[in-house]
């Protein structure tokens, strides 16, 4: 019998690699801003590209200090709510590559126009990647471990390391439309 662990099944390398795609996209798209649309709204009501880029490190920020022992995000709805969205509605969204517009973002990872304003693209764009990239290498780390990883989101309930890596991919493709080409 052998000490090492399992290898990660398929579908964790496939949700990985979808992850790190997402990210190394997003962070492309966040350094190619041009500096007079930095923090611009989008549209009104809207958030700036600033803000979308904080608003995606904050949820990586989020996971991160959750998967070390912190208390994570709160649910917005009901146990049985969540479970019917992540059982039927989630799989749809990940069928059709899209999050629906809509959910309002949790408090905990919303953005703030002054702090999403003090990083140049290009410093938020390398700090999105560190994120994605520790994420990732903590979850593996988890799995490896043999840890049970149960990531609350605020409307699909416990999300295991899998649906973690997709939802965050989705996610962030979700907000990656909201930025200028």
């Amino acid at each position: 019998m052998s000490d090492k662990p399992n290898p990660p099944p398929a579908r964790w390398h496939r949700a990985a690699g979808d992850h790190r795609a997402a990210a190394r996209e997003f962070a492309a798209r966040i350094e190619a801003v041009p500096s007079e649309q930095w923090l611009a709204p989008a549209a009104p009501g809207k958030w700036s590209p600033a803000e979308e880029a904080l608003h995606i490190q904050n949820v990586y920020d989020v996971l991160l200090a959750t998967l070390n022992g912190g208390p994570g995000l709160r649910s917005r709805v009901s146990e049985r709510r969540a479970l019917f969205i992540q059982r039927v509605m989630f799989p749809l969204f990940l069928a059709v590559g899209r999050l629906p517009r809509g959910f309002r973002a949790p408090r905990e990872v919303s953005p703030n126009l002054v702090e999403a304003g003090r990083l140049t693209p290009k410093n938020r764009s390398a700090e999105i990647r560190r994120l994605a990239t520790e994420f990732e290498e903590a979850l593996a780390a988890a799995e490896a471990a043999g840890r049970t990883i149960a990531l609350r989101h605020p409307y699909f309930g416990l999300l295991n390391g899998v649906l973690s890596l997709r939802f965050v991919a989705l996610h962030t493709r979700h907000h990656l439309r909201n930025l200028p080409r």
